[in-house]
């Protein structure tokens, strides 16, 4: 093979567009080396797409590629299951990197391979840099330890922060404005993961297809990337949530962050990028004539200036520190020491809903297509529980929603999705008859246990709710009743205290 790059290719060096030397195991350093050479002389100045997938390049072979690739016309690189970053990350991803977010590439996939800190932190750089690049697969390519040979020398930086390090390739993402397309599949994404991911795909100018499979989201997870994907601003057509699953023994976040109420004690540690994110989201947290600032109290160190951290940079994105430990106290200006005293109640349902991402017509279409790309009545239940604590929806959501699940799940996806309704009454015209082609048998005897199912949250009168409750914690709407129930204790417990009662 080697003989024959250096003896053949140079003859269609003018013409060569496209070499394809993927799943070759014949392939080893002297035919690299040809490669190289001929990249570096200017041979193949005309070559648009390589593909080396699935062949095991020596360690030594990566930089010297890479770099001579920076003197082509190239757009597509394939290099996945190739032991890219094995051994060592800098020399490798430094170069590509720079291929990344100085030359003219458009799509790359290092899908397979070992990415860690480094690799990611370069590649996160290069996010920001590029104008090109459309298409990123890194799915599969975070297995770390578990799958790589150790080095001879193992060195443990004390300067890594202590987390996934997908986190920081999430967190790069918020300086990208170009990729169309991201395959983050079987990247161990966990609740914590998705939290970075939800907010850079908020505020991402372009991605359409988001590709999240095999990952660990679990419900609160999921909601992260919903309650981003749906927003009114975004483009994303599609998440692709095949191979869902819930967190299982994936820790928790250290640092928790309520959507219904922020308000708290918060202590930070600005080298992890959840806890950077955390800060980023109270920063940008909506309030009632009032600057987000002005929700910060007691903060320490003294020299952290909250002022500045709230100021975007030029590609509107929050440059809060990226070293130091911070601790301060937010209070959300929604409290309610800040609620009109002639509407209490009215303005206690708005606070319930707090935090949720109101849902239009065109995110309902992206979400039904996410929802209809879970394989197994197990993932379709956690999506929809994902929809029902990120998402405010409208009665015609609902039927759309339990149109798209097989006839099994219309009565659970009822259930699970009436809490999320912002205005729900009794007269509501969501109506059982709406989804009675989704009942599987018993049509009748179905109807009624569903009206029954439901009728605790529907007949709900919050600003009358005395009376006695018999409720059914394992149901959704009575759940979310007895929730709601404990909302009105805390929010007049709030009030007293602001009236000094």
């Amino acid at each position: 093979v080697a003989a024959f790059v250096r003896t053949s290719l140079p003859a269609q060096g003018s013409t060569l567009r496209e070499l394809d030397l993927s799943w070759n195991r014949n392939l080893g350093a002297q035919t690299f080396d040809a490669l190289t050479h001929l990249l570096s002389g200017g041979v193949l100045h005309r070559l648009e797409v390589l593909g080396i997938s699935g062949v095991l390049m020596p360690e030594h072979c990566w930089e010297p590629l890479i770099t001579a690739l920076q003197t082509s016309r190239l757009k597509t690189f394939s290099a996945a299951e190739t032991a890219l970053g094995c051994r060592r990350q800098q020399p490798a991803f430094d170069a590509l990197a720079k291929l990344v977010g100085e030359c003219k590439l458009t799509s790359l996939d290092i899908s397979g391979n070992y990415l860690r800190h480094g690799g990611c932190q370069a590649l996160a750089t290069a996010l920001g840099q590029t104008s090109t690049l459309s298409s990123l697969d890194v799915s599969h390519a975070f297995g770390d330890a578990l799958a790589s040979p150790q080095p001879r020398r193992p060195r443990v930086s004390t300067e890594e922060p202590c987390c996934a390090a997908v986190m920081i390739l999430c967190e790069g993402l918020m300086q990208n404005k170009t990729l169309r397309t991201l395959s983050l599949a079987g990247c161990g994404l966990d609740v914590a993961a998705d939290f970075v991911l939800g907010q850079a795909l908020s505020r991402h100018p372009a991605l359409q297809w988001l590709d999240v499979t095999s990952n660990p989201h679990g419900v609160g997870g999921l909601a992260n990337l919903l309650r981003a994907s749906g927003a009114a601003s975004s483009l994303v057509r599609k998440i692709d949530i095949a191979g869902l699953r819930s967190s299982g023994v994936v820790p928790s976040p250290s640092v928790g962050f309520r959507w219904s109420k922020p308000t708290g004690t918060y202590e930070l540690d600005l080298r992890h990028p959840y806890d950077r994110a955390v800060l980023r989201a109270l920063l940008c947290w909506p309030t009632s004539g009032r600057k987000a600032t002005e929700c910060f109290s007691e903060a320490t160190p003294s020299s952290l200036n909250i002022e500045e951290m709230a100021k975007p940079d030029d590609r509107g994105v929050l440059q809060v520190p990226s070293e130091g430990l911070m601790r301060f106290k937010f209070t959300d200006a929604t409290d309610a020491s800040s609620v009109d005293q002639n509407e209490p109640l009215a303005k206690l349902h708005s606070l319930y809903l707090h935090g949720r991402t109101v849902l239009g017509l065109t995110r309902a279409c992206s979400l039904v297509a996410t929802l209809q790309s879970c394989n197994t009545d197990d993932q379709r239940q956690l999506c929809l529980e994902a929809v029902a604590e990120a998402l405010l929806l409208k009665a015609g959501h609902v039927a759309l929603l339990v149109r798209a699940v097989p006839r099994a799940l219309g009565s659970f996806a009822l259930q699970t999705l009436l809490p999320a309704v912002g205005s729900l009454r009794a007269d509501t015209p969501l109506g059982v008859a709406g989804v009675r082609n989704k009942i599987a048998s018993q049509r009748r005897k179905e109807e009624a246990r569903l009206r029954g199912c439901t009728a605790s949250l529907v007949f709900l009168n919050m600003r009358n709710p005395t009376g006695h409750y018999d409720l059914d914690l394992s149901n959704p709407c009575d759940r979310d009743c007895a929730r709601r129930l404990q909302l009105l204790a805390d929010f007049e417990a709030e009030m007293q205290a602001a009236q000094k009662l």
